[in-house]
């Protein structure tokens, strides 16, 4: 692969890209929120994100299997994820998408503090 040193017009265009759909995401959230709950949003959204997987999947020819073990571990991500999104529904539901954004796209920097000073040897 050859290593670039600088943005070329495809991963400008790209980051812009995923940048814009980022955003009217939370624009849409906001504007959802207006006439659901929340949670029901949230719960739609994840089912309708689970069939197009299903979907591309079935696709692709990618077997669906759940490999020994990794049920536990599975189910606790699956609800620290779920109680992350509601989180977000609940919060731009209260109050502007800025915000929320701002609160959002800084929380690594802010994990990363915390990981520096809690935990050893990081």
């Amino acid at each position: 692969m050859e290593r670039k040193t600088s943005l070329d017009m495809f991963g400008i265009l790209s980051l812009t890209g995923v940048a814009v759909l980022l955003g009217v995401n939370q624009v849409a959230i906001k504007l959802g929120n207006g006439g659901f709950q929340p949670v029901f949003m949230a719960g739609i959204r994840s089912l309708g994100a689970l069939l197009v997987l299903l979907l591309w999947m079935r696709l692709r020819g990618v077997e669906f299997r759940i490999r020994p073990g990794t049920v536990p571990s599975g189910i606790l991500l699956g609800v620290l994820f779920a109680i992350e999104f509601s989180c977000i529904f609940f919060a731009l539901d209260l109050t502007t998408v800025a915000r929320t954004s701002i609160l959002f796209y800084t929380m690594p920097v802010w994990l990363s503090f915390a990981g520096h000073f809690l935990l050893g040897g990081e």
